[in-house]
């Protein structure tokens, strides 16, 4: 007799993290391995997660940026002011 899993609860407005959509992919490609006849149809599915991922790591680089840049240019001002 095997167990079903139950999904644990999570507020509707839980964001969605990368270290959410990565775990979502290590559980699909979990998945799509133990039932290789239906990985085709969940291929769109991982493939969709990954860009997500990318989005989401590419938005993080260039929030970094930004931030720098405002540290930069706040540092500026400051050394102006004295």
């Amino acid at each position: 007799m095997t167990r079903a899993r139950v999904a644990q609860p999570r507020p509707d407005d839980a964001p969605i993290t990368l270290e959410r959509i990565e775990k979502c992919l290590d559980r699909l490609a979990v998945i799509m391995m133990q039932n290789r006849e239906h990985a085709p149809r969940l291929l769109p599915m991982f493939k969709w997660l990954e860009e997500e991922a990318e989005s989401l790591r590419q938005s993080d680089d260039e929030l970094a940026g930004v931030f720098e840049r405002a540290e930069r240019s706040l540092r500026q001002k400051a050394e102006q002011s004295y």
